[in-house]
């Protein structure tokens, strides 16, 4: 679903999938926690150096499971990550389109109660962090023999 979300943008070549820890999805989180990560894959994409990659990984956590993505790109100011966070809790969007990425992650991400968090990194770059609530998710089985039709749906 991350090489998905990827492949949306033009310069998919430059997500790295690193460290991801498999985990099956609820049907119906599948295609908006998809285009929530497209977007923020292709805001890591333009605002970071184009020889740079962009960094995608994955981990359980007690309470659900978290998606980061990182560049290295020039991070944002204080006020910068402030309307971010603002612009992706407006049920509307805002004016003028610069930040309209943003905002259709904040409604992909609410329509499935998922959280989405900007920080800037510790070495520079912007690092988002996808929270994809408990009910959303389950694991998968490590039995090699285990088909599609043998997983059962993760009901919330």
């Amino acid at each position: 679903m991350i090489r998905a979300a990827a492949s949306e943008i033009s310069e998919y070549d430059r997500v790295s999938t690193t460290r991801i820890e498999p985990v099956t999805l609820a049907g119906p989180a599948v295609t908006d926690l998809m285009h929530l990560l497209a977007e923020l894959v292709e805001n890591a994409a333009t605002f970071a150096p184009a020889e740079t990659p962009v960094r995608v990984s994955g981990e359980h956590l007690a309470d659900g499971y978290r998606i980061t993505v990182t560049d290295v790109g020039p991070g944002m100011t204080d006020d910068d990550l402030a309307t971010a966070a603002e612009v992706m809790s407006r049920p509307e969007p805002p004016a003028g389109g610069t930040w309209w990425g943003l905002w259709a992650t904040g409604r992909f991400a609410a329509r499935q109660g998922i959280g989405v968090t900007l920080a800037n990194g510790f070495d520079g770059g912007l690092v988002a962090e996808v929270l994809v609530p408990a009910h959303l998710i389950g694991h998968l089985s490590t039995d090699n023999d285990t088909t599609l039709d043998d997983l059962e749906p993760v009901i919330g």
